[in-house]
């Protein structure tokens, strides 16, 4: 199952049931674009097969058999750019995040290593830096000015506990709470490897509404 884009030719969230499911999140750094440009052009110079992250989504999917093969793929692949890879699996600890820059990942922490400890979330920046995986003390110092959505999305999720999760339960509970959603998103998908479920809703976010 997938997510698709009229006109896009990869795949930004997608499932394989009973096996393994995907998602795709931007990674913003503070860099300079320039920098970057030179840097993913140097990458094709490099490394010619090189996949775009998108693609490289679509080719696990349609390609790999296992959560664990999924996982490596995502995890050492090079790429053209930088990602973040939330894969998760049907089993009891099947569950990383995989921060990846073009070569290797730079952070991959599994179910387990963040607090709490029973899931893994990510927005679109490195929450991480400079920091241990499980650290949530405040302030964090990574937070951007227009991108304080991380920390309430973990207290929704607290508020849903870890018995109380379905589908629903996160659609309407964690990705509808302001200012998780905001005016650039578009669109909130649940999955479930181990059941088959898959669920898409176009999302829009009502005034007053955060950017």
């Amino acid at each position: 199952y997938q997510r698709r884009v009229r006109g896009f030719v990869g795949v930004l969230t997608g499932m394989r049931p009973h096996a393994f499911s995907i998602s795709v999140n931007t990674r913003f750094q503070n860099r300079n674009i320039f920098e970057a440009w030179e840097e993913i052009i140097q990458q094709i110079v490099d490394h010619p097969k090189a996949m775009l992250p998108a693609h490289l989504v679509r080719h696990t999917l349609t390609s790999a058999s296992s959560f664990d093969e999924a996982h490596k793929w995502l995890a050492t692949t090079p790429i053209i750019g930088s990602i973040y890879y939330s894969v998760g699996g049907v089993s009891l600890g099947q569950g990383h995040l995989v921060a990846r820059a073009q070569n290797t990942a730079v952070r991959d922490i599994a179910i387990g290593e963040m607090t709490p400890d029973w899931f893994t979330l990510i927005t679109n920046y490195d929450f991480f830096a400079g920091r241990n995986s499980s650290d949530n003390s405040w302030p964090n110092p990574n937070i951007p000015w227009a991108d304080n959505r991380r920390e309430p999305a973990i207290d929704a999720m607290q508020r849903v506990g870890a018995a109380g999760v379905t589908i629903d339960a996160l659609i309407t509970q964690v990705l509808s709470v302001k200012p998780v959603i905001n005016r650039l998103t578009t669109v909130s998908v649940g999955m479930s490897a181990a059941t088959g479920e898959f669920v898409v809703e176009r999302r829009y976010c009502n005034a007053p509404c955060p950017f």
